[in-house]
């Protein structure tokens, strides 16, 4: 007689393989869980992100209606629905809630004591992980006061209009200035310019015009800039400045390159433009053309200087 043993599972292996399994099904389940809070901690900082930068870019349209309405101290944002515009409120007690979950606060205060440039820092707060933990960013920015021009003691601001006529789809361009408009006091200059890559005849790419460099005697402060434009899509135009004595010899470097999007440009905050010697400071602009369609450029009429 043949007696024949089949293999089997003994209780001890059974009971390893179900805790090995067990072990696996938490390690996948934590590693979904882990991936879901890490994707959702992301999505609240972007958002937060978001919300900053949007209440920077509101103080600056606010500052742009009246400098006097963004005063000094914490502040948070309140929409007026009867006439559809923004504006400041102190905080009293706790801020109110955005969406139930983020907390905004603004503070403005005096940029080094000076009371026309003002610093923006924007705090946005949220808990997060059942209230065991906050997430916080910050933004801020200086925003000066561009109806008076810093150290002038309150008069009225002086502009510079140059009128460049520089058509792109025309050809080359040196970059000469055709008319000269000066608004209020003041003994502006047309100076030499210095050559950089000239503007090509309808070739997609980007291209320099030639800087032009102005100046007046007894500046105090370079305080914003603007432009009037004509961008077709998939075009665009930026600006950088730069100081330079009256012989064309420049003083400082370049700042970086400023987008014109129907927002003055603020001149006065940038540390490249800090004047030291007024007698003998002169600004040039050089203008930077974008383009990645044939015919398609764009054309800057004028631009605009306060001091």
């Amino acid at each position: 007689m043949k007696f024949s043993v089949k293999k089997g599972f003994s209780l001890i292996e059974i009971i390893l393989a179900v805790a090995l399994f067990a072990v696996y099904t938490l390690m996948v389940s934590g590693s979904f869980a882990y991936g879901n809070n890490s994707t959702f901690l992301a999505g609240n900082r972007l958002r937060a992100i978001f919300l900053a930068e949007q209440a920077l870019e509101i103080v600056r349209n606010i500052r742009d209606e009246s400098f006097s309405k963004i005063s000094s101290g914490d502040n948070e944002l309140y929409l007026d629905v009867f006439g559809n515009h923004w504006g400041l409120k102190k905080i009293i007690g706790e801020p109110e809630k955005i969406d139930g979950i983020y907390t905004r606060k603004i503070t403005i205060s005096d940029y080094e004591g000076n009371v026309n440039i003002k610093k923006i820092v924007v705090e946005v707060s949220w808990d997060q992980i059942s209230a065991k933990q906050q997430g916080k960013v910050y933004s801020e920015t200086l925003l000066a006061d561009n109806e008076i021009p810093i150290g002038s003691g309150g008069d009225a601001p002086t502009e510079i209009t140059i009128t460049t006529q520089v058509d792109w789809e025309k050809g080359t361009t040196d970059g000469n200035i055709d008319t000269l408009v000066v608004e209020g006091d003041g003994d502006i200059k047309l100076m030499p310019y210095s050559p950089t890559k000239p503007l090509k005849y309808k070739t997609p790419g980007t291209h320099t015009t030639l800087f032009s460099q102005i100046g007046t005697t007894e500046v105090s402060q370079y305080i914003s800039f603007s432009a009037i434009e004509d961008k077709p899509k998939n075009t665009s135009v930026s600006y950088r400045f730069r100081l330079t004595n009256s012989d064309g010899s420049w003083t400082g470097d370049w700042t970086e390159p400023k987008t014109y999007s129907g927002s003055l440009i603020d001149l006065a905050i940038l540390p490249q433009l800090v004047i030291s010697d007024p007698n003998n400071s002169f600004l040039q602009v050089e203008s930077k053309l974008s383009t990645s369609q044939n015919n398609k450029t764009p054309q800057v009429f004028d631009f605009t200087i306060k001091y």
